[in-house]
C-alpha cells in the first residue's frame, strides 16, 4: 500500500492547526458547536487547563483536537473547555460547562 504523504501531511497541519487553537484559547470558559447528530454530545472538559482546589491541573488538550475532528468529519455535537477560569467543571457542583449539557 503506498501513503499519500500529501494527505497525511494536509491532516497533520489540520491537527496542528486545531491543537494551536485549542491551546490560544479563546474569551469563553468553553465552546458548543452544534453537530447534525445532536442526540449525542461529545465533551472534551480537560482541553483546556484547570483548578482543583488552588492546584492547576494540566491539560488534555488532544482531547479537544478529538472533539472537532469528531464534530468536522462525523457530524457530532460538541462541548469543550477553552479557557481556565480557576474551576474544574467535573468536580466543582456549580459549573455553567455541565450545566450547558
Amino acid at each position: 500500500m503506498k501513503v499519500n504523504l500529501e494527505k497525511v501531511n494536509i491532516k497533520r497541519k489540520e491537527i496542528n492547526n486545531l491543537l494551536t487553537y485549542i491551546q490560544n484559547g479563546t474569551d469563553n470558559s468553553f465552546e458548543y458547536e452544534e453537530g447534525y447528530i445532536k442526540n449525542i454530545i461529545i465533551s472534551a472538559p480537560h482541553s483546556a487547563p484547570q483548578t482543583r482546589n488552588g492546584k492547576i491541573k494540566l491539560p488534555e488538550s488532544f482531547t479537544g483536537v478529538i472533539a472537532k475532528l469528531l464534530n468536522k468529519y462525523f457530524g457530532y455535537s460538541i462541548i469543550y473547555k477553552t479557557k481556565n477560569c480557576d474551576d474544574d467543571v467535573n468536580y466543582d457542583e456549580n459549573s455553567s460547562y455541565i450545566a450547558y449539557n
